[in-house]
């Protein structure tokens, strides 16, 4: 008996051979076939086509370009909360701690970055960019910080992004920006009251016509103070501020664009507030009390501030921004420093009984 035995492998060899022969067998001509060169460059098949330009512009954003960390509180975010306190407004950036001193963020101490908040000494704070303090190495918030309910933005730069600003790299730098003066005939009323007789009114009002431009600004703000005096009396505080912000510029289409703006400004403040503080039992007992010997001490300085901006704008290509500005404070704050009696304040309060009784 003659055995076959059949390969598993012979139907796949034989497709194989099939299709081997179909690649050597002569390939038919495609009907789309090229036309030769030479008919290609013949002038009848020639044609021009029209030129593409293929632009792209570019916005630089500060923000998306810095080398740290930068956050920005919007005009809108800033009307919706209405904070008069710069501590408040501050303190919903991520980041930034604060330390109340007087609840009304007259002199506010801000830190960042594992600073120290005492007077805000670890960063560079501006308005439009230009420094509040007398200089880059100054504590700025010393004295005096604008006020928080006439800016429409907060910009706050952490770390190596504070460069441009100055010298205060390990915090950073904050930069509020206040009203510009608007295209269109505008204004607004802000008016606010509370406890403690706590009271503001805001009102501003501005337009531009062809090349001119003008905005007036001001704020009243003030309370009473919720400390309560063992003589009785005031313990709030009293603020101004007005402004006025004027401009003159070129057609914004032409290729050299100039605008020069002149900002003057004056802000008062009289605070009844003291360094003065309290024991520890008089805390846990009235933490709200003021000692007699307080009952004079109050802050009043008077501030004025000139600024030029002269901006030039060359098509793309660069903008060139020149400010020249004065600012000029006095202050006087009278503070209790001793008594008649020659007893030091200290040892007043480290044993407050007897005739050390406050």
């Amino acid at each position: 008996m003659i055995a076959t035995r059949v390969s598993p492998w012979l139907p796949l060899a034989g497709l194989l051979v099939c299709q081997s022969a179909i690649a050597q067998g002569p390939a038919a001509p495609p009907s789309n076939a090229e036309a030769p060169a030479d008919d290609l460059l013949s002038d009848d098949s020639l044609f021009e086509l029209a030129p593409v330009t293929v632009t792209k512009q570019v916005e630089r954003d500060d923000e998306d370009h810095a080398a740290g960390s930068v956050q920005s509180v919007s005009q809108a975010t800033l009307e919706k909360m209405e904070y008069d306190d710069p501590h408040s407004v501050l303190l919903t950036v991520p980041g930034v701690y604060t330390r109340t001193e007087d609840a009304y963020g007259l002199r506010p101490n801000i830190g960042m970055r594992g600073g120290d908040v005492d007077r805000s000494k670890k960063l560079t704070l501006m308005e439009d960019g230009i420094l509040i303090g007398p200089a880059a190495y100054s504590a700025p918030a010393a004295y005096y910080f604008p006020l928080m309910t006439r800016m429409v933005g907060v910009e706050v730069w952490k770390g190596p992004s504070a460069i441009r600003f100055g010298p205060q790299t390990v915090g950073g730098a904050i930069n509020l920006i206040s009203r510009d003066i608007p295209d269109e005939l505008s204004g607004g009323v802000d008016l606010a009251t509370g406890m403690y007789l706590y009271r503001k009114g805001h009102a501003w009002v501005g337009g531009s016509h062809g090349p001119f431009g003008i905005l007036l600004e001001g704020v009243e703000i003030g309370s009473d103070g919720f400390k309560e005096l063992d003589t009785g009396g005031n313990t709030g505080f009293d603020r101004q501020d007005f402004r006025l912000r004027a401009r003159v510029q070129s057609d914004p289409s032409d290729s050299l664009f100039q605008r020069l703006e002149f900002l003057a400004s004056y802000g008062h403040e009289h605070s009844n507030e003291t360094y003065l503080g309290l024991t520890d039992s008089d805390f846990r007992a009235t933490p709200y009390r003021r000692y007699a010997a307080s009952e004079f001490d109050r802050m009043t300085w008077n501030r004025t501030e000139f600024r030029i901006r002269h901006t030039l704008e060359i098509e793309d290509v660069a903008t060139i921004d020149t400010v020249a500005y004065r600012q000029d404070l006095s202050r006087l704050w009278r503070k209790v420093n001793g008594l008649r009696a020659g007893i030091a304040p200290i040892d007043i309060l480290r044993d407050p009984t007897g005739r050390r009784s406050v």
